[in-house]
């Protein structure tokens, strides 16, 4: 079974978020393997609130495991797009507990028009990054159903430690916010004490196309003839 999200109705995005993408989306020719690896995935192991001590450390089993942990998997594409926290979304695998990542590329891969690779790109937060230094600035944007449409767009920053490893620094709100909204981001960040925990790469076999749904868009690319381009190679797949 497939947690079909393709198959459902989409809001156009609000005016604030694409102002807040600026720049537009330019596809990156650079060469960005000498810093960051994009045939695979980083995946952030985070314990889950029930697993930290009172001074904000993991628990771990006797084999020196986290017992319960979240994965926030992030992906960045050879051609400046990126995708945050994305997920196994074959529901099989989801319910013995067997989510396979480089399982779910492979299935994308094989059916690039199917039902699997149709709710990975029209969901998830899609969006752009660039690297300056050590830093990588990533934008993203999520895609709600028109039943709640719930925006929510950010900028986050990660420092490169090595081709491997990385490390949030800093994140942004794009969307808009009420004061409230603002207060209460404030007050999360001053109480943000704990250190990150590390984004560590791991390699897959396969890496799909980065056919996000934001590259339907017109207003999202910097070159009116690439977008053309774009939507008329994919029609021709």
């Amino acid at each position: 079974m497939l947690i079909n999200l393709g198959s459902c109705s989409y809001v156009g995005v609000p005016s604030d978020i694409k102002n807040n993408f600026k720049p537009c989306f330019n596809q990156n020719k650079s060469d960005i393997h000498s810093k960051i690896n994009t045939q695979g995935y980083y995946v952030v192991k985070e314990p889950l609130q029930k697993s930290l001590s009172d001074n904000g450390k993991a628990l771990k089993n006797n084999q020196g495991e986290v017992s319960d942990t979240s994965h926030y998997c992030t992906l960045f594409f050879e051609d400046g797009t990126f995708l945050a926290n994305f997920f196994d979304i074959n529901e099989d695998r989801c319910k013995k507990g067997m989510s396979d990542i480089p399982q779910l590329f492979q299935e994308i891969a094989q059916d690039s028009k199917g039902k699997t690779a149709k709710s990975f790109y029209s969901w998830f937060r899609w969006g752009k990054y660039s690297i300056s230094g050590d830093t990588i600035k990533a934008k993203w944007t999520n895609h709600p159903l028109s039943i709640s449409p719930n925006w929510s767009a950010w900028e986050v920053w990660y420092k490169i430690i090595d081709k491997n490893t990385l490390v949030e620094i800093s994140s942004t709100p794009l969307h808009h916010m009420t004061d409230s909204d603002w207060k209460n981001f404030e007050i999360y960040s001053k109480r943000d004490t704990i250190p990150k925990i590390p984004a560590r790469f791991v390699p897959a076999s396969v890496v799909p196309e980065p056919n996000s749904w934001l590259k339907q868009k017109k207003w999202y690319w910097c070159n009116p003839s690439d977008w053309k381009n774009y939507r008329k190679a994919r029609k021709k797949n």
